[in-house]
């Protein structure tokens, strides 16, 4: 409110939040003759409607005339973590075996939610354990983690459980 008074009345709020701004809404105004409102309008459509109908985009990339990517950026209404082991078969010879595990907090259409700090918690079954902390927060939407053999073969699991994200387990074969 204090901000939308300074800038005169709440309508023209969306272009005072910077100079980019303003300068490309006086390009529009000068290069393609639009007008103020029409500018507003179109910027609050798009970029700054606060409490208004989301809106939701989809960019292709076109090669040949194919559709070889589609990402769909829209408000997230589902998450979930994705996990990606490094590898799942480890094998312990003179020393032990370490395997990476990748760790992101993903929305309904895949795109990294990069605001999420999430605490992932970590938990192992069979002849591994985990290196480093049991419970870790997510930095970016994304972390790691590794697990290592305990010179036992067999199978093994590890389970990573955030409150708002769910659980996701994954199997390890342990080989000697």
């Amino acid at each position: 409110a204090q901000r939308a008074r300074r800038c005169g009345q709440r309508r023209m709020g969306a272009f005072c939040q910077g100079p980019r701004i303003l300068i490309k809404a006086a390009e529009c105004m000068l290069i393609y003759g639009m007008k103020y409102n029409d500018i507003v309008d179109l910027y609050t459509k798009y970029a700054g409607d606060w409490g208004g109908n989301s809106t939701i985009y989809r960019f292709d990339a076109i090669v040949d005339g194919r559709v070889v990517k589609s990402v769909t950026k829209a408000p997230m209404t589902a998450a979930y973590l994705d996990v990606t082991p490094y590898k799942t078969t480890l094998v312990e010879d003179t020393s032990y075996d370490v395997g990476a595990v990748r760790i992101s907090a993903l929305d309904e259409n895949g795109n990294t939610l990069v605001f999420s700090s999430e605490p992932v918690t970590l938990s192992t079954e069979g002849p591994i354990e985990v290196i480093g902390p049991k419970v870790i927060s997510l930095r970016g939407g994304m972390a790691g983690t590794y697990v290592r053999t305990l010179g036992q073969a067999g199978n093994a699991t590890l389970t990573l459980f955030s409150p708002s994200l769910g659980e996701v387990k994954i199997d390890f074969e342990i080989r000697i």
